[in-house]
């Protein structure tokens, strides 16, 4: 587990700094550091529980309300677009980039939320 979060606070890491030239880089950059810090702290066997959840519960429905982008962009667009640069006219390429984001990092912490458990359990 300990590889596995070293691994999740470097992605994280690369994904907040990468954010910094989004059109909103200061909530993406700073939830992305956040789930770095929370990896970074699993690395110790250190876990905020509370944290854990409200973030997992803000990502599943960040993701939910982001879902339409997603939806519009596998019914009405090539899939190739996903990739490309984002244009006013193509708001569903944002929103399916951050769902899948927000879908990763419930992912992660799902995991995080089950270490900690099995940590309180043990």
């Amino acid at each position: 587990m300990k590889i596995l979060n070293i691994i999740f606070t470097f992605l994280f890491a690369v994904f907040s700094v990468v954010q910094l030239n989004d059109p909103d880089p200061y909530i993406w950059a700073t939830f992305y550091a956040i789930i770095a810090g929370i990896s970074a702290f699993a690395i110790m066997d250190k876990y905020n529980i509370p944290l854990i959840g409200i973030l997992m519960t803000l990502s599943l429905v960040g993701a939910i309300y982001l879902s339409p982008g997603v939806f519009d962009w596998f019914s009405n667009h090539n899939t190739d677009e996903i990739f490309e640069k984002m244009a006013p006219g193509k708001i569903f390429i944002e929103e399916a980039r951050e769902c899948f984001g927000l879908l990763i990092t419930f992912i992660v912490l799902l995991v995080q939320f089950q270490a900690a458990r099995k940590r309180k359990i043990a």
